[in-house]
């Protein structure tokens, strides 16, 4: 998807544009044949749908898709800004289903601090 910066475009221009913009959009054709669409942008729409669980099959599709594109071609800015938010979602669902032991990690942390340390000539025996 390309972008366009319409504070760049002739102001006869911009108003034009501007005034195709409809809640249902607008259906652009020339020569009877259909061209292009012009909407106005829901930003609710650009968000990740997720699956009632939180996470899907097609949600790590597309990710791992985005994932092998920002190495091979890269990335636009919405891919990025989608690939961000499926990175999320998936670190949401984890936590959600399989979260980190972290109070037992915590412990065993503590537990390994209050060894005592041994000395190198201890360890090469």
């Amino acid at each position: 998807m390309s972008r366009v910066n319409l504070d760049l475009a002739p102001d006869a221009v911009r108003q034009f544009v501007l005034s195709l913009l409809t809640p249902e959009g607008t259906v652009l054709e020339t020569a009877g044949k259909t061209v292009g669409r012009v909407s106005e942008f829901n930003h609710s729409e650009n968000q990740v749908e997720s699956a009632p669980d939180g996470w899907s099959e097609d949600m790590n599709r597309r990710r791992v898709f985005l994932i092998q594109r920002k190495y091979s071609s890269g990335l636009t800015p919405l891919e990025q800004e989608e690939l961000a938010k499926l990175k999320s979602a998936l670190r949401a669902y984890i936590d959600r289903v399989a979260p980190r032991p972290l109070d037992a990690l915590r412990e065993m942390h503590r537990e390994l601090l209050e060894m005592p340390v041994a000395s190198s000539s201890e360890i090469s025996g």
